[in-house]
């Protein structure tokens, strides 16, 4: 995704608008994917308008971005792509405001320009072209808005209903109401596990558990919540079965690494096997980062329980 994204960038950067428009345009009629199997139209829009990136950017870089797509739109009036852009910048310079590293004594300050670039956004949804209205960005970028502006759930509800059935494979519009639905917004943990097996229903045909895996990861699923006293967790054997499928449609090394990193999380040695021999030496450290043990050494501790537990005369799982 970040390698796609930065393509998209480097052309706006370089003013290769045309280029960028095309290039935009093919993704979403073809239906393209990055190679970890996201939209590549919503890696055009991340690498435009600004992502959720680990760093901010600075405040200058911010009032670059904007001026490159004031001078997209000028030199494309017409281009879909470049007003969705234009307007979801304002989501992700809002984003970056509550990630860039202010004082106290900011934060009120901080808080009217968030909002304030929010309602903006909002504004310009609402009076966005019909070209636009239809683009599945348009729709990510008002659930953006939902969050952001706490919308009662029916209200949120719709919005997301109306997007999945036009555009059921656009994994952001699940993203964005998995986070709804979670405690740390304005749901809880029963309400997010409802949702996640909502999601799978809606996408079967496309996603399938795929989608599970990758709300449940985008949470960062810890041990606690994948393996108990009675073995491995629902939610681990549904990550498994999503896992299993996104590896296998999208065996990209991002994808198996996070996969791997979970099933030492839940201490699932079939998988971790399986993983081991996927793999090879196609190990990214920044998956690992941070982790209790790296997968080299996750594998080896793994061999070496198994080994025990034979000796023992119990049953290798």
């Amino acid at each position: 995704m970040w390698q796609a994204s930065t393509r998209f960038y480097h052309m706006l950067e370089n003013r290769q608008f045309d280029e960028l428009d095309q290039a935009a345009n093919e993704a979403r009629e073809t239906s393209a994917t990055t190679s970890d199997g996201q939209p590549l139209i919503k890696a055009m829009y991340e690498g435009t308008a600004g992502c959720e990136c680990p760093t901010a950017e600075t405040p200058e870089l911010w009032e670059q971005r904007r001026q490159w797509l004031r001078d997209w739109r000028n030199h494309t009036p017409g281009s879909v792509n470049a007003e969705v852009a234009s307007i979801f910048f304002h989501i992700a310079y809002a984003r970056g405001l509550l990630r860039s590293n202010y004082r106290r004594d900011q934060e009120e300050s901080v808080m009217k320009l968030f909002a304030l670039e929010i309602s903006t956004a909002y504004a310009q949804l609402q009076r966005a072209s019909k070209a636009a209205r239809g683009d599945p960005q348009w729709y990510y970028a008002m659930l953006e808005i939902g969050l952001a502006q706490h919308w009662q759930a029916d209200r949120f509800d719709a919005v997301f209903k109306e997007a999945v059935r036009k555009y059921p494979g656009y994994t952001p519009l699940y993203f964005a109401a998995a986070s709804y639905h979670s405690k740390y917004w304005y749901g809880s943990d029963k309400e997010w596990r409802e949702f996640l097996d909502q999601a799978v229903e809606i996408s079967r045909a496309l996603l399938g558990y795929s989608i599970y895996a990758r709300l449940a990861w985008s949470m960062d699923m810890n041990e606690r919540a994948l393996l108990d006293e009675n073995g491995p967790t629902p939610i681990w054997k549904k990550m498994k079965a999503g896992f299993e499928r996104l590896t296998t449609d999208f065996p990209d090394d991002w994808n198996l690494n996070n996969y791997a990193k979970f099933s030492c999380r839940a201490h699932d040695a079939e998988a971790i096997f399986s993983l081991a021999a996927r793999i090879g030496d196609h190990i990214l450290p920044e998956v690992w980062k941070g982790e209790l043990m790296d997968f080299p050494t996750c594998v080896l501790s793994t061999r070496r329980t198994q080994e025990m537990i034979k000796r023992s005369g119990g049953p290798a799982t």
